[in-house]
């Protein structure tokens, strides 16, 4: 047995693993950070990292609760497995998670210290096990993803519409925190996060970002954002 020590956490929009963008990179607009327990981080731990450069940020999937050698996959509709270790699965043996984010700023606040990222696919309060740099000469890859994911991919909402309903509430949000949203929707929805053996399905969803719960559904190709309501 070994012992690892998270060295700090994710601050991210998501309180829930459902509606979490399923790679890194189709977040690389939303804002996040890492912040490092007082006791690992120090102005040398930091130096040579500057904004603009990637790191790959290793994580624990808290929430992973079992595993089998099998997984089933987004892509396969939810009815066949594949291997575990051909996923990116949080239901991993060990549930350790893998994300490239981008360094926007890194702050100092008397013990604390914040990473400002984008690109963060994590739940909120993840435990950070360890951040490495991306380095391009040796981390970019010429090979192709595996092949039943080639096989398998499929068509994405056209565009999304705002229900009155939806846009009557949204008069009590300052500018900043409705830009936040607003573009936290279009990423996430235009990615269609229902399950894939659901996606014939009409039925209405929600879904918690930041401090509002939004109920949602898709209908021939186009995301209907119904109400908002917020989290107690």
């Amino acid at each position: 047995m070994y012992s690892l020590n998270p060295i700090g956490h994710a601050e991210t929009p998501f309180s829930e693993k459902f509606g979490i963008p399923r790679q890194a990179s189709l977040l690389d607009n939303i804002d996040s950070a890492i912040i490092l327990k007082a006791e690992v981080h120090s102005l040398d731990s930091l130096d040579g990292l500057s904004p603009g450069d990637l790191l790959w940020v290793i994580s624990y999937f808290h929430l992973s609760k079992s595993h089998g050698s099998k997984v089933k996959a987004p892509r396969l509709g939810g009815n066949k497995k594949v291997g575990v270790f051909a996923t990116r699965s949080p239901s991993r043996p060990n549930p350790i998670g893998l994300s490239l984010v981008r360094i926007k700023a890194i702050e100092f606040e008397k013990k604390k210290c914040r990473i400002l990222t984008t690109g963060l696919d994590l739940v909120n309060r993840t435990p950070i096990l360890d951040i490495k740099p991306y380095l391009a000469y040796s981390d970019f890859g010429k090979s192709q993803s595996p092949q039943w994911v080639q096989e398998n991919d499929f068509e994405k909402p056209k565009k999304i519409e705002y229900a009155p309903l939806f846009l009557s509430k949204l008069d009590g949000l300052v500018k900043l925190e409705l830009e936040q949203l607003l573009n936290l929707l279009d990423v996430v929805f235009l990615e269609d996060p229902r399950p894939a053996y659901q996606r014939e399905s009409e039925r209405t969803y929600f879904s918690s970002f930041y401090r509002w719960n939004i109920a949602w559904k898709i209908k021939e190709n186009i995301v209907y954002i119904l109400d908002i309501t917020e989290l107690k």
